[in-house]
């Protein structure tokens, strides 16, 4: 009976405990490298470029889900793209393909990059 009990009082928590989390936007915690570059749309115009030492964590959030490999970003009260992979967050989010990436300039598919730009086909 106390099982039972227990297994409720746990269900009820984690009910109420994960609107609140899925409520709380995501935060961009760091830049990944020295300089970010800032985009007006996915595949846009350049438009400006950041600092990793003058970045401030969890002043900018996550707007909306990645397209193309760029991310939406709110802030320094504007909204802008970035790169998927130029931030880290506080929580994870998922990116769909890039396509038309080359890595290191090289045209040969390897292990570590198995599956790299399936969904573009």
């Amino acid at each position: 009976m106390q099982k039972i009990a227990y297994l409720i009082a746990l269900a009820l928590i984690t009910a109420i405990a994960a609107p609140a989390h899925a409520s709380e936007p995501v935060k961009v915690t760091k830049l990944r490298s020295a300089k970010v570059i800032i985009f007006d749309a996915p595949e846009g115009t350049q438009i400006g470029e950041a600092l990793r030492e003058q970045y401030t964590p969890g002043t900018w959030t996550v707007r909306s889900e990645p397209q193309r490999g760029y991310v939406q970003i709110a802030g320094n009260g504007t909204t802008f793209w970035v790169k998927n992979f130029a931030i880290d967050t506080d929580r994870r989010i998922s990116s769909s393909a890039e396509c038309g990436v080359k890595l290191a300039g090289s045209e040969r598919k390897m292990g570590a990059t198995r599956g790299l730009g399936e969904e573009c086909k």
